[in-house]
């Protein structure tokens, strides 16, 4: 994650990533736009640590929403948009 004093106005607007597994929320990065594709190329990026997560026989994955509501599915795990943006999560740490 960049400098969250690098982060200024005039930067493009990125989208958090998040992964939700047995109702813990993981980071999981940012994307430049919304929608299915950046949400699988998220996963696609992050397949080790889901594949440590999802059951071998579990092949129920689902892919559901549109442009800001898409939500991917495996089993247990959630992969969606979290709401925030890069800019949010930044503020958000620099005030804790």
């Amino acid at each position: 994650m960049r400098n969250r004093l690098d982060i200024g106005t005039q930067e493009p607007t990125r989208y958090e990533v998040v992964m939700v597994h047995e109702g813990k929320e993981t980071h999981l990065g940012f994307t430049a736009r919304t929608g299915r594709s950046p949400l699988l190329d998220m996963a696609q990026a992050n397949s080790e640590a889901l594949l440590a997560i999802i059951p071998e026989d579990d092949d129920s994955a689902t892919l559901k929403g549109g442009k800001t509501k898409a939500v991917l599915t495996f089993g247990p795990v959630i992969i969606r948009y979290s709401g925030r943006t890069e800019r949010d999560v930044a503020t958000l740490k620099g005030a804790a």
